[in-house]
Order: C-alpha cells, then structure tokens, then sequence
C-alpha cells in the first residue's frame, strides 16, 4: 500500500490542524488560494513521496454502533494485538516499551495517551479505524490492515475511543465581548467578573507533550478608560519560585497585533508586531509578600546553608544581616558594577517593581523585547487555589504608546493567549498557545 497522503489528507490536516500537537487548524484563517499554495510547497519537500501515483483512498464507512459486544470484543483485539505494550492496559501510554520507542530517524516518540481524547489523525471513529489500517508512517504503529478483520479494526476502534475520558475543543475562532461596566477591578475573584460568560479558548503546546493545559476561559470588560482581561486555566501545582536554577515559574500572557493582519499567533511577525502583556507568579508572589510586610524569599531562604562572600559595595560584612536588610534597595549603595540589570532598569530586575506584570513587544520568535521603564503600563493579579490560577490584567484603552495596542469602541481585534506552566518546564518558547481569537468592544 502506497503510504504518501492523496491531496485531502494534506488539505484536512492544514484546514483542521492536529489535536494535541502545535499544528494549528487553519481554515478560516488562510483563504482556499493560500492552502492550495502551502499544499504545492509541502509536495517539494518530498518529491519521491509525490512523484508515485496517488494512493487509494481507504473507505471506513459508517462506523457502526457501540455495544458491549462490540467493546468487550475491542477490548480482547486489544489484548491479541499487544497493544499495552506501548500504550498500556488503560490506554494511558504507560506500557514497558513506551520509554524505548523511537520513529523511523531515531528520535523517543512517547505513545498515544488514549484517555486525552487527542488522536493526531482526527478523533472521528473513521479517522480512528484508518490509521489501524494504514498504521502511521515514520512511527513504530504497525498496520493492522492484513492482520485484522475489518469487524475487529471497527471493535478495536470503538474500544480505544472509549477509553477517553476527555473531549477536544474546537480551535474556530471565537469572540470574547468585552462590555462596558462601571467597575473595574483587579480581584480576580471578585463578583463582578460571574456577570458575563466565559469563552472557552482551545490551547495546544508549541512543545510537544502529552499533558498541558487543554483551555482557558476568557472574559473581558472595560469602563471607557481601562480594558481588563480576565484569564481562568488549570494548573495543579502553583510554581511562583525563580532562585533555584532548576526550577521555572507559572506565567501567562495576552498578545495583541499592532497591524491590521496578525502575525504568527506565537510572537508576532516583522511585517507584524505584537503588544503582549505578560504576567509572572514570581513577581507576584513578590509583590503578595511585600504587601503582607513578610521577606521575600531569596537565595538564602532557599539555600540556608548557603555561604556568601561579603558586598563590599554595601560598605559593611552583612554575612549575619536579616534577610530583609540585604534586599532593601539602599540609594547609597546602588553600584551598577554590581547590580547592572537594575541600574539598566530592566523591569525584571527592579526590587521596588508595583507590578507582576511586564509589557513587551515581539516581531516573531526570538525578537522578544521589554518596553522602556517609563513605558510600562501593565498591571494586573494573579492568584492560584484549588489547582486553577485566576488572572486579571489590566491597560488603558489609549495609551498614547505607539508600542502598544490600541482599542476604541466597536473595534474587532485579534487576541491569542499564551500559558507557561513551571512544572512542566516551561519556559520562554516552550508553552502552550492559542490561536488568534477575537477581542470586541462594547458599549
């Protein structure tokens, strides 16, 4: 069987993208003439793949209905086949030989967790019984074409759709109202933001694992001055420490487009920056501690039996100073020989900061930058209870910043959201992401 994908897989997995994988869905976004143009470009990367004539396409048919038959004999195909192996006895992909996988260039490819709901080829039972079919190129999934019965692929099907306990959402873009209100506030759990109902954004990570936040719920409102963004998404551990190196922090971040036409959902693109407004559970929890008059936790408090050299900018041996007297900013004592971030005024680095929150701008990946101290306009609060952080952000309507997005009333703008979840790891482009959405005004 010829395995190169005919022109409407190529075409499905650029309109509807992959689930779980970075691969956005693209329909709606790119027009018909752009798809087609992307689907000639993708044939030259492999032109042997291509030059062969089409491959026949496989007809599933209707899939047929669910029974207890049906899934106790998928259950005993997935016993016959090994299927545990790799994807364990309760499809969670945690089989013996899941951590030895490898694909076909020698790379670890972890097995499907069945229990996500997520199947790369579509999560159609249709979709489902193809690939048992044709197995999946380039990975070690075998074909069950010529070792299956075509009622055994259909019950392995219906057994494995059955283990998932979780459902996909769409990625179509959706528009989040922000009304007019005559309170704004920066309590994420305020009252005030159970008004109006939340939009459900689909997130995929831009670095492939199998666990991450599926979505955010979105809300907005704005009092004709001040525009506020209100994010809701799980995360079961709270992650607000940065002083030890192996450790990384929960965070999150809105981003607007300065053009008419967004750029690339993730960082903007030359011909089109973004705005992003960024927030840190770090800086947060600094700031909570600061407010609650508590020291804030340092290198010393993480590492008590840490030994430091002496300051000798700060004039004295403060080796048995309190923790709060090496942290208080003394003008006196500020040398940029020794504190250059700070005296650069990088915002991530001011000790006296309001703020957990940091504006940016980005032209695409890599070209991240924080606007200039005096431009920081960005506020917010973010506070984690219960496995899920709840965050408000906060920026006036009109700035007067040519560096930051502007909205006025009636305006439809682009609006992605972006997740980093400190446990998993994340960090700068390693996070999850949604597609552009859209952030409407009202009055």
């Amino acid at each position: 069987m010829d395995p190169a994908p005919t022109e409407e897989d190529l075409r499905r997995v650029v309109e509807n993208g992959m689930a779980g994988s970075a691969m956005p869905a693209w329909k709606g976004r790119l027009s018909d003439r752009e798809i087609s143009a992307v689907l000639s470009h993708i044939k030259t990367l492999a032109p042997d793949a291509f030059s062969a004539p089409p491959s026949q396409p496989i007809h599933a048919g209707s899939p047929p209905a669910v029974t207890p038959t049906r899934l106790a004999s998928g259950k005993s195909v997935y016993e016959k086949m090994q299927c545990a192996k790799c994807h364990g006895a309760g499809g969670v992909g945690d089989g013996p030989s899941a951590a030895a996988l490898k694909d076909d260039l020698g790379f670890p490819i972890p097995p499907a967790d069945f229990t996500l709901g997520i199947f790369k080829g579509g999560d159609d039972p249709r979709d489902i019984y193809t690939r048992f079919t044709t197995g999946m190129l380039g990975t070690p999934m075998p074909s069950f074409g010529e070792l299956l019965t075509d009622e055994e692929r259909w019950n392995l099907t219906l057994y494995v759709k059955s283990l998932s306990t979780e459902s996909s959402l769409s990625d179509e873009p959706q528009t989040i109202v922000a009304a007019l209100t005559s309170k704004i506030t920066d309590n994420p759990y305020d009252p005030v933001w159970t008004k109006s109902p939340p939009v459900r954004v689909a997130l995929r990570p831009l670095w492939q694992r199998s666990r991450f936040p599926r979505f955010a719920e979105v809300r907005a409102a704005h009092d004709g001055k001040t525009l506020a963004v209100h994010l809701v998404w799980f995360d079961p551990s709270k992650d607000a420490s940065n002083v030890e190196v192996d450790r990384f922090v929960d965070a999150a971040a809105v981003q607007f487009p300065l053009s008419d036409e967004p750029g690339f959902f993730g960082m903007g693109a030359v011909l089109s920056p973004s705005n992003i407004w960024h927030w840190k559970a770090d800086l947060q929890a600094d700031i909570d501690l600061k407010l609650a008059e508590r020291e804030r936790r340092d290198v010393e408090s993480a590492y008590p039996n840490m030994v430091a050299d002496a300051y000798p900018f700060l004039g004295k041996d403060w080796s048995g100073a309190r923790h709060d007297d090496r942290l208080r900013p003394v003008k006196d004592y500020d040398d940029p020989t020794f504190l250059t971030a700070w005296a650069a005024e990088n915002p991530l680095s001011d000790p006296e900061r309001k703020s957990p929150c940091t504006e940016y701008n980005a032209k695409g990946p890599g070209s991240l930058t924080a606007q200039p101290h005096g431009h920081q306009s960005i506020a917010g609060n973010g506070q984690w209870r219960g496995g899920v952080w709840t965050l408000v952000l906060l920026h006036e309507l009109h700035s007067g910043d040519e560096m930051d997005a502007m909205f006025s009333m009636g305006d439809e703008r682009p609006i992605a959201i972006a997740i980093w979840d400190g446990a998993a790891g994340d960090r700068d482009g390693q996070k999850v992401v949604s597609q552009w959405h859209r952030m409407a005004l009202r009055p």
